[in-house]
Formats: structure tokens, sequence, C-alpha cells
């Protein structure tokens, strides 16, 4: 009885605990986030003083046990470390780029290719070129866009020595293959997707997939192919579509 007895303890003293701290939520994080490095300047500058070094260093790994197995938020400078998942809403909508070959079929773009333009994340360029960019912009960009994505097809045929001491790739990313490339023709032109992702309330299931083409340019010296833009749903976003 004990055994079971404990949990439901803390469960109650968590739930308690949340509810005398939610009107405070506000000002919570970046009090704990700036109170941190104001307690590590004065275990700095007196570290030689009434053992305030040793005690820093206690209460900063008091603070990481806690945010990992007691209390349900992990404020900053703090983190989690995945022991408490966030909750995402049951509508989710985001953009992705996809290169179009000569025949129309439609490849994901590799997602090492975001390192080819010194970013880590595609999401600031997708929105300053739906945004932001006028069309000559956005003619240039799609033009290096397709640079990039030849000489990227090229490597891959022939994959470099030093890729064998990398970690693999995420299960969740898009990454091309010399077999996978063999199914495309000369990529063409671009378009970006917006895909709408509608969950289950408890969040296990897809009930509903919808996307749609919100940008596309075919800016080189080639007929635009004929076939229209795919919508074939799915539940992988580690994917390629072939257009029909």
């Amino acid at each position: 009885m004990c055994s079971i007895c404990v949990p439901m303890l803390m469960v109650v003293t968590v739930n308690e605990m949340l509810e005398i701290v939610r009107p405070y939520g506000w000002i919570f994080q970046p009090a704990v986030f700036f109170g941190f490095f104001l307690a590590a300047t004065l275990a700095a500058t007196f570290y030689n003083r009434w053992r305030i070094r040793e005690a820093f260093v206690v209460s900063f790994f008091i603070g990481l046990l806690l945010t990992n197995f007691v209390l349900p938020v992990a404020p900053y400078p703090f983190v989690a470390w995945g022991h408490f998942s966030e909750p995402t809403p049951e509508t989710v909508t985001y953009e992705e780029i996809r290169f179009v070959d000569e025949r129309g079929h439609e490849l994901k773009m590799d997602d090492r290719l975001t390192l080819e333009f010194d970013a880590v994340s595609m999401r600031t360029l997708i929105r300053n070129m739906l945004h932001e960019y006028g069309d000559r912009k956005n003619e240039q960009v799609t033009r290096h866009l397709l640079f990039q994505a030849a000489e990227h097809r090229e490597r891959r045929r022939d994959p470099p020595k030093t890729d064998r001491v990398r970690f693999p790739h995420h299960g969740l990313t898009s990454v091309w293959t010399p077999e996978l490339l063999n199914e495309y023709g000369e990529f063409v032109g671009v378009r970006i997707y917006e895909m709408t992702f509608v969950t289950s309330p408890d969040g296990t299931e897809v009930v509903r997939y919808e996307e749609e083409v919100v940008f596309e340019m075919f800016p080189l010296d080639h007929d635009r192919p004929r076939t229209k833009p795919s919508a074939m749903p799915t539940r992988s976003m580690n994917r390629t579509v072939l257009g029909g």
C-alpha cells in the first residue's frame, strides 16, 4: 500500500503546487532565469566566503533533479531532458520545400541542404519567400536553391568518405540517396507546400491531412511541367511525393 500511496501523494502535491504558482507563471520563468545568473555571479565573486561556491553547485544539482523528476515545468536554464513531453495542439500547420523535375515529379528537399544556406532551419527563408520577397528576389532565391540542389545531388551520387564518420540522420528527416535520385530528372522548379495535420484529442492518430501549394516558380529555360501539384496525404514526415 505504501508503494501506491507515495506516488499518489506526489501527484497531489505537484497539483497543489501548480495551483499556487499558476497566477505568477508570467514572472516565474524570467525570475528563475535571471536569478540563476545572479547567483552564479555571487558565487564567482565570493567563492571563498561562507562556502558559497559549494552551496551554488549543490543548489544547481537540486534544481536539475527537481525539473527532471518532480516539477511539471523546466524553467531556463534547466532542462527536462525530455522527461515531460510538451502537449501540441490538435491542428498543426507547417511548410516544406519540394523540388520539381522536368517530368513534374516532386522531391522533398534534403534536410542537409540547410547547411548549404548557412542555416539550421528553413523557416526564415520560407517565411521571407512567402511574405517579404518580391518576384525578382524570389527568382534569385529559387535559382540559388536549384543550383545548390544540383551540386548536392552530385555529391550524393558519390558520397564523400567523411560521411562514414558522421552520426546517422534522424528518422524524421528527408535524406537523398543515389537510388532515390535515379528516379528523378533534372530539377527545374521549386514549390512550397503548406501542410495541415489534424490529430485526435489524445494525439495518437492523424484524423485529417491537407496540403496546398502556396508558392511555385520555374525560372530555368524549360517548359513548365504539365502535371498538377501532388495532393498525396501521408503520415510520414520522411517521404518523397510523385506528382500525378
